[in-house]
């Protein structure tokens, strides 16, 4: 039988979670005519085990990206000068983005695994988002655009001979997918705890996203990510682009022992194929998942936004010191306790 002291630290290491939830706006810009505007915000807190909410960190990204040459033309970054982001700008964001923002990761200009650094990560995605909300705007105006078929091939959604691949080939556009009404994140878990976010327009894009991050009593670690893209069409109407969970298990050596993907909302059905090749993360330790992600996950056994949603674990390398720190408040709080 366990002893109190082991009882209290597996009911505290249990109920105590860190949390990171993040959310990407995209739509058309109100003052720059032919630019979109983003704005991103997110935050870490602590759930503690008695139900306070600690708040750890923020961090938030507005800008500017140019809808004919995908070029980011303004870039502002909470708590950063805007001289120390400036090498991100006036390039293309879908070619050699992360190796820039790497750089400033080096340098600490922004922290890796930070709130900011998970919202700047997000950039490339906004190129492929930008080009849906184009193409929305677009046939809203019966415009046609060209072009699409270079992304035969990059992903399982796109492979030679799936729906999208032979609708680009046939038509020069991609097959429409409508999916489901989003539904409110209030409604899909009442339990779980989101920051504020505002209203969209119609023509706008969101991605939203979670990590969850509990210790196991066996020293491992446990975390959920979750993730929704919408679109808010030219009515109002919100739907859901993409979705996906996924559950991790780290062994107390940093080793990942499980990986479960459920794709939720995907917009055709050659992308459910892409799970099955997350199989050779299996086994590897938890820092080297994305260099792992962007060398083993690609072409036509990948997914773009699945791996994007594998990235957004470098968010553990923050939140698990805050779970480390509540433990061993627990574990001084029990001895208190005992000795009193």
């Amino acid at each position: 039988m366990p002893s109190p002291s082991e009882d209290h630290e597996q009911s505290a290491t249990t109920l105590a979670r860190a949390r990171r939830t993040t959310h990407f706006d995209v739509s058309r810009c109100t003052e720059a005519a032919g630019d979109l505007e983003f704005r991103a915000y997110g935050r870490d807190v602590l759930l503690a085990p008695n139900g306070s909410e600690v708040p750890m960190a923020q961090g938030a990204v507005s800008g500017a990206l140019s809808r004919q040459r995908r070029h980011l033309v303004a870039l502002t970054v909470d708590g950063v000068d805007p001289g120390s982001v400036a090498p991100l700008c006036a390039h293309d964001v879908a070619i050699g983005y992360r190796k820039r923002l790497a750089s400033l990761l080096a340098t600490e200009v922004v922290l890796a695994g930070s709130v900011t650094h998970q919202l700047l990560d997000e950039l490339p995605v906004l190129n492929l988002i930008t080009r849906y909300v184009i193409r929305r705007s677009a046939q809203a105006r019966q415009v046609t655009h060209s072009g699409h078929a270079d992304r035969i091939g990059v992903c399982a959604g796109w492979r030679p001979g799936g729906a999208a691949a032979v609708s680009v080939l046939r038509t020069g556009q991609p097959a429409q997918s409508t999916g489901p009404p989003a539904v409110p994140l209030e409604e899909l878990d009442p339990d779980a705890v989101w920051h504020a976010m505002p209203d969209l327009p119609p023509g706008s894009v969101r991605r939203v996203r979670s990590l969850d991050v509990t210790r196991t009593p066996t020293g491992g670690v446990a975390a959920r990510a979750w993730f929704r893209d919408i679109a808010v069409t030219e009515g109002g109407e919100n739907l859901v682009i993409h979705q996906y969970a996924l559950t991790c298990g780290v062994d107390g050596a940093g080793t990942v022992t499980r990986l479960d993907v459920d794709p939720q909302v995907l917009p055709y059905d050659e992308c459910f194929a892409a799970p099955g090749g997350t199989a050779v993360l299996i086994g590897r330790p938890v820092a080297e998942l994305e260099p792992a992600v962007r060398s083993q996950l690609r072409g036509v056994s990948s997914c773009t936004h699945l791996n994007d949603q594998l990235r957004s674990f470098i968010g553990l390398s923050r939140l698990l010191p805050a779970l480390a720190a509540e433990r061993s408040s627990d574990r001084e709080t029990a001895v208190a306790a005992r000795s009193a």
